[in-house]
């Protein structure tokens, strides 16, 4: 079967100078150096401020380097992101664990806590993935439907059939949502505030495996008390309220109505 030529290929190359992703070897290596760089420089500075002659330059590229390899700042952007999740999703599976949950929902919580810990804790990770998503969770950019869909969703919709086969609960429920955030920031604090809590608990040294044991034995506890049909519908309704207040911060607010006693 024949490859089709790629745009990037010299038609001088031989099949010897074609990377895997049908591009030069040397277009390859020059792709790669510009997702590099760029990470770096999005880390740092942002979407907005990045500037394409500062990569270039950390890249060892011609300025018009961003132009030919794809085609505009906002998609060499996208392919940034999407290139932090392919490392994720490669190294630490997540996907499936939703099925493992239908017959073994317990051990399917477990493996999904202590792969979210190894995606977040990952040392061999290069340290602008992380600082990237932290500043695209805090300032979004155009791009910010690509870790809606394409990096949080897919994590947000496993845990989610987790926690419903383990509550019983619908998994598009908010108390299931309420669930499945209450999960994720007990792993995500891990990173976000790694400084803050090693300088306050000097003495808690625990390796991934055992925190990933202490996050879901305190997770289940918590799914199998359940909560009364009560705390859930004011839970819910809070969660609406917050939601509207922030939208409208005039908003005065809301007055829980007195409980009458019987």
């Amino acid at each position: 079967m024949l490859r089709r030529r790629s745009p990037h290929l010299s038609r001088t190359a031989s099949a010897a100078e074609i990377s895997p992703e049908g591009f030069s070897k040397t277009a390859a290596a020059t792709r790669r150096r510009l997702l590099k760089a760029a990470g770096a420089v999005f880390a740092e500075r942002g979407y907005r401020a990045g500037a394409v002659r500062e990569i270039c330059s950390r890249a060892g590229a011609n300025v018009s380097a961003v132009a030919y390899h794809f085609g505009s700042k906002a998609a060499l952007y996208e392919a940034v992101l999407r290139s932090t999740q392919e490392y994720a999703a490669e190294r630490y599976p997540i996907a499936g664990l939703a099925a493992q949950a239908k017959t073994d929902p317990e051990a399917a919580l477990q493996r999904f806590v202590l792969t979210f810990l190894r995606r977040l804790l990952d040392r061999g990770r290069p340290a602008w993935h992380g600082h990237l998503m932290t500043r695209e969770l805090a300032d979004p950019s155009p791009a910010f439907s690509i870790v809606v869909d394409e990096v949080a969703g897919p994590i947000f919709s496993e845990l989610s059939a987790i926690v419903a086969q383990i509550t019983g609960q619908p998994v598009d429920c908010s108390h299931t949502r309420l669930c499945v955030a209450g999960i994720m920031g007990q792993c995500t604090v891990h990173r976000n505030a790694r400084a803050l809590l090693a300088a306050m608990t000097p003495d808690a040294n625990l390796n991934v495996d055992a925190l990933a044991r202490h996050i879901t034995a305190f997770s289940l506890a918590g799914l199998r008390s359940g909560l009364p049909g009560e705390v859930a519908a004011d839970a819910s309704a809070d969660l609406v309220a917050g939601d509207t207040d922030t939208q409208n911060n005039s908003a005065p607010p809301r007055k829980r109505a007195a409980r009458r006693t019987m």
